[in-house]
């Protein structure tokens, strides 16, 4: 009985320690994404969204005045109050500040975000490390990216799609490997993007002056392309680059 009785001592006392640290791992960020991409508070208790903000309730023992400063230094164009222990961030669309703000790391250490401070004006010459590791944002230069303004579509030309691949190049460029889910009902490209049809393209930026400003609503939104990962759902605008080539000049992640 007494044996019995250490190892359920031990057992618990294991037990409290996965969960002590399970809960550390989670204050790192202010939320977390989940496998089935949808977001849990992590830092926060709680967090209510709309399109364009997100207001955290951050949990006990978060020092609101570090999250504002660390925020405020690294999040890309977004704007951040603090109110008691609610803090706002606001400024992007929804799903592009909990893409960000789930791998934002606020004690420091895993940040991949860390220095895009430079992201409300002009995003030039930033590449990702390819061992991992922070973007280092460096001064702007010529980007490769060509020329380009986003134009408005229909939205019935709007494809939905698979996310199979994502292969990223200098920052923001990313290219998406897709599988064809819901076809569009209408637009240039319908005879050729059928149902199941795998393809690869690149998301568009409005592009002007060599240079992606990220002030512009339709590159913020486009943005998310590059926090993708294997086996989200997407809603797609493509157009035909050139033969057999593909851009997305919208999109924007299902829910």
């Amino acid at each position: 009985m007494h044996t019995l009785s250490v190892v359920l001592c031990n057992t618990l006392a294991a037990s409290l320690l996965l969960v002590s640290s399970l809960a550390l791992a989670a204050a790192d960020t202010l939320v977390i994404k989940g496998k089935d991409g949808s977001y849990q508070p992590g830092a926060a208790k709680s967090f209510k969204a709309s399109e364009q903000s997100i207001t955290f309730v951050l949990a006990d023992g978060v020092d609101g005045n570090a999250v504002l400063k660390t925020l405020t230094e690294r999040l890309a164009t977004g704007k951040v109050s603090l109110a008691g222990n609610e803090l706002t961030v606001s400024g992007m669309p929804k799903d592009t500040l909990l893409d960000q703000l789930s791998t934002l790391s606020l004690s420091g250490n895993v940040d991949p975000l860390a220095d895009l401070a430079g992201l409300g004006g002009a995003v030039t010459a930033m590449n990702s490390p390819e061992g991992g590791g922070s973007i280092r944002a460096s001064k702007p230069s010529s980007t490769s990216m060509r020329p380009n303004v986003i134009k408005d579509h229909d939205p019935s030309e709007r494809y939905e799609a698979e996310v199979l691949e994502v292969k990223q190049g200098s920052f923001p460029t990313v290219t998406l490997k897709l599988k064809i889910r819901k076809t569009a009902k209408a637009g240039a490209l319908k005879s050729k993007l059928k149902l199941f049809k795998v393809v690869e393209a690149q998301v568009a930026y409005t592009v002007i002056d060599s240079s992606v400003d990220m002030n512009r609503a339709e590159n913020r939104r486009n943005l998310v392309g590059w926090f993708l990962t294997k086996g989200d759902k997407i809603s797609i605008h493509p157009t035909e680059a050139s033969a057999d080539k593909y851009e997305i000049d919208w999109l924007a992640r299902q829910e």
